[in-house]
């Protein structure tokens, strides 16, 4: 097999699938999906919190605990 010819087609097909959205068009603020505050429940305490993007899961009371810092 041509690899370099199925490089080229993986690069063809990434640039053809779906419509092209601008940053300016993910939501009403700009901000990204992944940026986007959110009520979630801390994975250690199981309260509900304000999470400042998809990735943060755990509450700023469980974070700044010794037992986390630590690790």
């Amino acid at each position: 097999m041509d690899y370099e010819m199925i490089r080229k087609e993986n690069a063809m097909s990434l640039d053809t699938e779906g419509p092209e959205i601008s940053a300016n068009e993910n939501s009403e603020a700009g901000a990204s999906p992944m940026h986007k505050e959110k009520t979630r429940r801390c994975l250690v305490c199981c309260e509900d919190f304000v999470s400042a993007w998809a990735g943060e899961r755990v509450c700023k009371k469980c974070r700044s605990s010794t037992a986390w810092r630590q690790g």
